[in-house]
């Protein structure tokens, strides 16, 4: 999961045998109906502009590919397995899956999906909604941020500044001037957020494949 909310800038990489074949593919945000066909979008759909920031990284060396060596074959039931391993069979959407008769979705991105769907919390105005869903206010600086971090700025290696913009905007709304010092809301030490890497103490939720927090990837999901 990364640090900023884009409409382009977003998905997951499926490689094999190292090489990437497909880039920021967002194949698995979608649900096909597999008794009527139709196909439905499901990631995002809480966004009014459709930003999403869900990324990461596949590895699928027991996957086909086309004979140009551009895309996976989706005839190929290792691609079917693969989806049922990371997205489930049903919708993501519960409501939909219960009234569809699917059981219990367990998958690592139907949990990264419950908890961080949102781009904006629920109640905006009721303090910390911002960092449950771990969201900056403000995306351009967000994503000002990221651009600091792919260029290697030591002061940007880590979740802390962006943890504390998070922390700032729950804080104003406990504050009747709207400001005040990050502090309050979260935990965490080290520069890092609960969970994700960089420090700090939590729970990891779901991920798949392999790789560095700079590539927003691993067995635990990291803000990039």
């Amino acid at each position: 999961m990364q640090r900023f909310l884009s409409s382009t800038d977003y998905g997951i990489d499926f490689i094999r045998n190292g090489r990437k074949i497909e880039i920021a593919n967002r194949d698995l945000f979608f649900w096909r109906d597999p008794n009527s066909g139709p196909v439905e979008l499901e990631y995002p759909i809480d966004d009014p502009r459709q930003r999403g920031r869900f990324v990461g990284e596949i590895h699928l060396d027991h996957c086909r590919v086309t004979y140009m060596k551009d895309r996976f074959d989706r005839t190929d039931p290792a691609w079917d397995e693969m989806i049922a391993i990371v997205r489930g069979e049903g919708p993501l959407q519960p409501q939909k899956a219960a009234g569809l008769g699917f059981s219990q979705n367990e998958s690592p991105l139907f949990k990264l999906y419950q908890a961080f769907r949102r781009s904006s919390p629920p109640k905006a105005r009721v303090a910390g909604g911002w960092a449950n869903v771990l969201v900056v206010k403000d995306n351009d600086r967000a994503e000002g941020m990221a651009k600091k971090f792919q260029e290697g700025d030591s002061d940007y290696l880590t979740d802390e500044k962006w943890w504390e913009l998070v922390q700032e905007d729950d804080n104003k709304l406990l504050t009747p001037s709207g400001g005040g010092a990050a502090t309050g809301t979260g935990t965490g030490t080290g520069g890092g957020l609960p969970g994700f890497g960089g420090g700090g103490t939590g729970t990891a939720i779901g991920g798949t494949g392999t790789g560095t927090a700079a590539g927003a990837t691993g067995t635990t999901p990291h803000m990039r």
